[in-house]
């Protein structure tokens, strides 16, 4: 089984690749995930947000998460437009920039709701968490 999964729709769209369910369970209880929501069905919605406050080497302590699995969540990232915090950089900087991006996502050529951005990711953790 892949850990990413890239199905297209249409011939040349790629969809968002797909995170495990496990990885998204480990990830939606992540040392800083309570800074971004309190539920964790409010922080798998969030869920780029939460891992963006991560290093790689937070993350590599976070048992159950390896090489191969944080390299998936870099890649799974970089889709929406996000990366992993450099050890350098504080998380007053990133949270700030929380509030840039989402301005930004705003002014959508077509808009788009939050379950539709995230909609592969919400599927799987419906599955993973019963809701």
């Amino acid at each position: 089984m892949s850990l990413i999964k890239s199905n297209s729709r249409r011939s040349g769209e790629m969809n968002a690749p797909e995170l495990p369910e496990r990885v998204i369970r480990l990830l939606t209880n992540a040392p800083y995930a309570h800074l971004v929501a309190r539920s964790e069905s409010d922080r798998v919605l969030m869920l780029p947000n939460v891992v963006s406050l991560h290093t790689k080497d937070e993350l590599s302590r976070i048992h159950g998460l390896g090489p191969i699995a944080i390299r998936t969540v870099e890649k799974w990232l970089a889709h929406y437009g996000r990366r992993l915090r450099r050890p350098s950089e504080s998380l007053d900087t990133i949270i700030c920039g929380f509030s840039f991006q989402t301005k930004k996502a705003q002014r959508p050529s077509r808009p788009q709701s939050q379950r539709e951005v995230y909609h592969h990711d919400i599927g799987t953790a419906r599955l993973a968490f019963g809701f």
